[in-house]
């Protein structure tokens, strides 16, 4: 997976990353990784804003592992395990240590994913 920056582009392991954060005044996206080190990408000027939506609409693609719940997208392929109830929000433990709830609508959708 690709971001594009000022300096160049930035190559990133999807597997490796944990999950990818837009900061509520949405100008920094920090992304995650399993190991616990992270990587920030500024969102100041307009060429930095459309790279950085780029990156996140690869990352919400059906077929690519992450799932939204607000500013942040959390990668299933990196989950130390998935709780999917019948119903309610789904349960994800990362690497980090954290459970977060997610309240994606589409559970069959991550059973599948998970399964595959």
């Amino acid at each position: 997976m690709r971001l594009k920056t000022v300096d160049g582009d930035v190559y990133f392991n999807s597997h490796l990353v944990s999950h990818v954060h837009l900061s509520s005044d949405r100008s920094l996206l920090t992304i995650h990784f399993v190991n616990g080190s992270a990587y920030g990408a500024s969102t100041e000027t307009q060429v930095e804003t459309e790279a950085v939506a780029e990156f996140l609409h690869q990352l919400s693609d059906e077929k690519s592992g992450f799932v939204a719940s607000g500013s942040e997208l959390l990668n299933l392929r990196s989950a130390l395990w998935v709780a999917i109830p019948d119903e309610g929000p789904m349960q994800i433990r990362s690497s980090d240590n954290r459970t977060r709830n997610f309240s994606v609508n589409d559970h069959e959708r991550v059973r599948t994913f998970m399964s595959e």
